[in-house]
């Protein structure tokens, strides 16, 4: 993949997105119905969306800086949201059943649905 001028590898092993190259993407990064991702790299930056509806999800990354909305909508999976997590637009959280508590420390510039 190429964005911006920079290319980057993205790839799923054993249930992590993998990237090679820079922790930032220039788009949005759309993983709706891989059911196998159950991570994500810490330190990402994504200048767009994060879907993640349809995953095994089991925490957002610690660092994670999203510049556009976060839907986890129906990720069962879902426990934690790491520290230092900032949205810029909506999250939603809704259906996460095993997500009890949202941190201190999250910064969601949008709305919040749960």
């Amino acid at each position: 993949m190429t964005v911006n001028g920079i290319y980057c590898q993205i790839g799923i092993v054993d249930g992590s997105i993998s990237i090679s190259g820079p922790a930032t993407l220039n788009c949005s990064l759309d993983l709706e119905g891989y059911d196998e991702v159950d991570h994500l790299p810490d330190g990402l930056t994504i200048y767009g969306n994060l879907n993640l509806i349809g995953t095994n999800i089991r925490a957002l990354p610690s660092n994670l800086t999203v510049f556009g909305n976060v839907d986890l909508e129906g990720c069962d999976t879902l426990q934690t949201i790491g520290r230092n997590v900032y949205i810029s637009g909506n999250l939603d959280v809704e259906v996460c059943r095993q997500l009890r508590s949202l941190p201190p420390d999250l910064v969601v510039k949008g709305a919040i649905f749960s």
